[in-house]
């Protein structure tokens, strides 16, 4: 829409704005979280004594959940 009121050139600046500010939001949150993530790393090494088949299958089924709710939910709407 930008570009096409304002002219390509804003458009695009607008565009790559847009990709440099989720990778620097990326970066800042993974430095603040870093320190969070570890520790429940090793809570879950302790609770299970390996940890990785544990987490991996919570992150596994989670993103399965996910799938099928965006998968069901699309193929509702009427294009």
């Amino acid at each position: 829409m930008t570009a096409k009121i304002l002219g390509w050139r804003l458009g695009l600046a607008r565009a790559i704005g847009a990709v440099l500010f989720i990778v620097v939001t990326g970066l800042v949150m993974s430095i603040i979280f870093r320190k969070d993530d570890a520790a429940r790393t090793k809570e879950a090494i302790a609770e299970t004594g390996s940890g990785r088949r544990t987490a991996n299958h919570r992150h596994g089924t989670g993103r399965l959940r996910l799938h099928r709710c965006l998968e069901f939910g699309t193929n509702s709407a009427r294009w």
